[in-house]
């Protein structure tokens, strides 16, 4: 069995006096479903980098601040979604990140990865996810970064 470690990273901007966070859709062939940017974790490779890079590949943004939210959840991998990893992966370690970015800046999306992007205010990011892990890293990323000076 391979144990695969993998990044969550929601970016945010701040909007009005408020935070609006990213969220990508999925390509249909891979769920068609809102996340934030996620990823593999290379060999050798730091979870914070892997964040960074992702944050990066998949959407053109850079980080004015990438705050480790400390905070990690696992699930095996189910039949329907293993077209989408390497035969023997069946453990995922999600490792989950807030990144906060400049107020002007719009992704540039993978389009081999995502065809849709939002940004949304907390209440929408989280009707639009679906999975519970996610929603409670996204409600960490808000609390983290709300406590950050203005």
């Amino acid at each position: 069995m391979k144990h695969l470690k993998t990044v969550l990273v929601y970016p945010a901007r701040r909007k009005d006096e408020d935070l609006e966070y990213l969220l990508l859709r999925r390509l249909r062939s891979r769920g068609g479903v809102w996340q934030g940017v996620t990823g593999r974790v290379e060999k050798d490779e730091e979870v914070s980098d892997t964040a960074r890079r992702e944050l990066a590949e998949e959407t053109g943004l850079d980080p004015l601040v990438l705050k480790d939210l400390l905070f990690s959840f696992s699930y095996h991998v189910e039949d329907e979604w293993r077209y989408l990893y390497i035969d023997d992966v069946e453990k995922i370690t999600v490792f989950a990140f807030a990144a906060l970015v400049k107020t002007d800046q719009d992704p540039i999306l993978d389009p081999h990865e995502h065809d849709q992007w939002i940004w949304c205010n907390i209440e929408k990011a989280l009707d639009s996810i679906n999975w519970p892990d996610n929603r409670e890293a996204l409600r960490r990323c808000d609390r983290v970064l709300r406590t950050l000076e203005q």
